[in-house]
């Protein structure tokens, strides 16, 4: 574990190791600022509790009554690790940390009981003093009393205050700047998720893109209510993506000549006509002004858990519980179809999709502000946002917004097909089928 923050280690045979998720954020710095000495002891307690709670679940101490089989494993780890990256705060680390392990791994129990039991472990293992930071700069003028508002400076204090504020919600980061307003030209703070955006995206297509003001009319309750749920904030440019477009990020194409030995699904390209001239997705206003291989050129709220494994039709969505309980309701009174009846996200009838019903439920759901559209992702938006694992590498498939005949739906994601290349189509409800809602804002 200590070593994902570069702390240095004694020397591993390979053979020894496994693999871990590529890090999206310099983990040196946190080691800088608390210094390694802490982080290693930080690290030894973590990995002796993560021990602890792995033998706890195969001894049924806990999860003993789950139906759906999980587990605790490097993957955790690594996320722990990222949770600390993002929300590390001097002075409020044991917080933190608590926090992190409750994201990590007791939000995968069900029973109040079990988390709890799993709780107590992890808060006596895993005491560790505050961290001091170093190196961290005096103030220029440490005597010097702020200015207060409405006096030269008053509106830097102003915003001085409102970042410290929104900084307590413990939001990612870049999700701050949000809160703070749209208008990037008040604080170089204010435009840091635009800036992680057009990192994200040059990094995808090898070239800058130009990223947009982000949306407005979204409120603090409802950034801190949509990272709980899994869900992120993106921008994807407006842009046809040519079957023969080389691009970093895009190395599974749609389409069956991109499937393993080429016979997998529907030749997305060579369909993209008939595709965009149904009636019915010509009808479907959800699909106006875009090309079937376009991007959609807006800010966009995207599910980000993973696609879970076939499991007899019995498969969970990860920490989906407030989803399950709207597709319940939506059941109980007919908005879905019986075989849906269960709460999963999977066999649900593709018809149901074109019920309002339904997507007046996940807008509620979400909270959503006004002008804020929900839907199925687009083919292309599945491929392009499913390139990495958690979508590409799993054996279930997911229901996409086009048509593909009357009364034939696509789909797409499928694994053993080709994964995120795999695009095919469907007209029934399907344990292997399920579903995930992406917001287009305007």
């Amino acid at each position: 574990m200590a070593a994902q923050f570069g702390v240095p280690q004694k020397a591993v045979a390979l053979e020894e190791l496994r693999a871990v998720k590529p890090e999206s954020v310099k983990s040196d710095e946190l080691v800088e600022l608390y210094g390694a000495e802490w982080v290693s002891d930080l690290c030894a307690k973590y990995s002796e509790f993560a021990e602890k709670a792995r033998e706890m679940l195969l001894a049924g101490e806990i999860g003993k009554d789950q139906k759906q089989v999980f587990d605790f494993d490097q993957r955790d780890d690594g996320r722990f690790k990222e949770y600390l990256l993002a929300f590390h705060e001097t002075g409020r680390m044991s917080r933190v940390i608590k926090e992190a392990i409750s994201y990590t791994m007791l939000n995968k129990l069900k029973s109040a009981k079990d988390r709890k039991k799993l709780e107590d472990v992890a808060f006596t293992l895993i005491k560790i003093e505050e961290p001091i930071p170093r190196n961290v700069p005096e103030p220029e003028n440490p005597d010097e009393p702020p200015l207060p508002g409405g006096e030269e400076g008053g509106e830097e204090t102003e915003l001085a205050d409102l970042m410290r504020e929104l900084d307590d919600l413990h939001l990612p980061e870049g999700h701050t700047e949000l809160l703070g307003g749209a208008e990037a030209d008040l604080a170089p703070e204010l435009s840091r998720l635009m800036e992680q955006e057009s990192s994200r995206l040059k990094a995808f297509f090898g070239r800058d893109i130009e990223v947009p003001p982000l949306p407005e009319g979204i409120t603090k309750e409802q950034l801190e209510y949509w990272y709980e749920m899994g869900y992120k904030l993106e921008y994807w440019p407006k842009l046809i993506m040519q079957e023969d477009a080389e691009y970093p990020g895009w190395q599974h194409k749609p389409g069956k000549r991109h499937t393993p030995g080429g016979s997998s699904g529907i030749e997305f390209y060579d369909v993209l006509a008939q595709i965009q001239n149904l009636p019915k997705n010509k009808s479907n206003p959800n699909l106006q002004d875009l090309a079937p291989n376009e991007l959609p050129g807006t800010w966009l709220l995207r599910d980000t858990r993973p696609k879970p494994n076939y499991d007899d039709g019995n498969q969970q969505y990860e920490n989906d519980s407030i989803m399950r309980a709207t597709l319940e309701e939506l059941a109980r009174t007919g908005i879905l179809n019986t075989e849906a009846k269960s709460g999963l996200r999977n066999n649900i009838h593709p018809q149901v999709f074109a019920k309002p019903e339904f997507w007046q439920a996940m807008a509620k759901m979400l909270n959503l502000p006004p002008g804020a559209i929900v839907r199925l992702p687009r083919a292309i938006e599945a491929n392009v946002m499913g390139q990495g694992k958690g979508y590409h590498d799993t054996d279930t498939y997911e229901w996409n917004e086009e048509c593909y005949e009357s009364g034939v739906r696509l789909i797409s994601g499928y694994s053993g097909y080709g994964g995120a290349s795999y695009v095919g189509w469907d007209d029934y409800p399907d344990g292997g089928i399920g579903f995930r809602p992406l917001v287009i804002f305007p």
